[in-house]
């Protein structure tokens, strides 16, 4: 019982770290190296590097989608359920929008075309929501289990404590 206990500690742990990458990478990103990157390289060049940062932040989303229906599945929480699917929504429409502004940026000489701009600006309103998303998901991780399995897993280990209990006293 303690190995399964450690490790749900573990994965609870796992997933705050997870969830620290993801949102506050975003945040950070979003607060100080966009507009320092700008100030010094100018917003095009800054833009070339945020097309390729971009491919991690969008990894650690969908990995982020994944491990809230894991925890949703593992606690049976609807709320995890839900806020997966969101997540994994809006993680989905970064993917495509990404690929769409890649294809409208030159590689070689370092320009994008005149729809990149407009583009952008959808992409931009994506990861509003996106880091909106990111805010909700430590009060959702924080509230309680459900009761229901709650009281199966009291039962269970009661259970699993009485036929321990027997079978030591089957030996004697």
């Amino acid at each position: 019982m303690k190995f399964i206990r450690a490790a749900k500690d573990v994965w609870r742990a796992g997933i705050w770290i997870l969830w620290a990458f993801w949102w506050g990478g975003l945040s950070f990103y979003a607060i100080a190296v966009v507009p320092i990157g700008t100030e010094q390289i100018g917003s095009q060049s800054q833009g070339f590097i945020t097309q390729w940062v971009t491919h991690w932040h969008n990894l650690l989303g969908t990995i982020m989608t994944i491990c809230l229906a894991a925890e949703g599945y593992r606690t049976s929480r609807r709320s995890l359920y839900l806020l997966a699917t969101l997540v994994g929504f809006v993680t989905s429409l970064l993917f495509v929008d990404h690929w769409i502004l890649s294809s409208q940026m030159n590689f070689q000489d370092r320009s994008v075309s005149e729809k990149f701009y407009k583009q952008h600006v959808v992409y931009l309103w994506i990861t509003t929501v996106e880091w909106f998303l990111g805010l909700l998901v430590p009060f959702v991780l924080q509230a309680p289990e459900n009761p229901r399995r709650l009281n199966n897993q009291i039962s269970e280990e009661r259970e699993f404590r009485t036929s321990i209990g027997n079978s030591d006293r089957e030996q004697l």
